[in-house]
């Protein structure tokens, strides 16, 4: 004779086992959920940070070029007269930057270095229009560019 074993109270899964694992599941896909959101919310602040420091670099072309004029001509600009200038503000349409218009402050200081040459700091900040508190990591922000123009 064969003896028979029931084979139903080892089968499946018991509530109990599945409720756990349910229970990992969903803490491990909060997790992700975060992750994602804090890594949506890092990539716009890199993207401010990269055009903002394309706009530096821009201002910076500018105030060189303008020194350089004064070079060949010997007339000073105002904008390389020593002391703080700006700021400004710069917006760049939807296609160019993001979904909507973004704005930038540019503002920067001169001073003399002797000898012809001068230093210049060019800072650039994102500025919110709309709601201040929503991007407040955005707006405390700024891209600074140090340079020493020598003839």
């Amino acid at each position: 004779m064969q003896s028979y074993r029931r084979q139903d109270q080892h089968a499946g899964f018991s509530l109990v086992e599945l409720m756990v694992a349910v229970a990992v599941l969903t803490i491990c896909m909060l997790g992700i959920a975060q992750l994602v959101s804090i890594s949506m919310q890092m990539n716009q602040f890199s993207s401010y940070t990269t055009v903002a420091a394309n706009v530096a670099r821009g201002r910076m072309a500018e105030l060189k070029a303008a020194y350089n004029y004064e070079l060949r001509t010997y007339n000073e600009l105002s904008g390389l007269a020593a002391g703080d200038h700006g700021p400004f503000t710069v917006t760049l349409p939807a296609a160019t930057a993001f979904q909507d218009n973004a704005s930038f402050a540019v503002s920067w200081t001169v001073s003399d270095a002797g000898s012809g040459m001068k230093d210049v700091s060019v800072a650039v900040r994102p500025v919110t229009l709309n709601d201040p508190e929503a991007d407040a990591p955005l707006v405390a922000k700024a891209v600074t560019l140090q340079a020493r123009f020598a003839p």
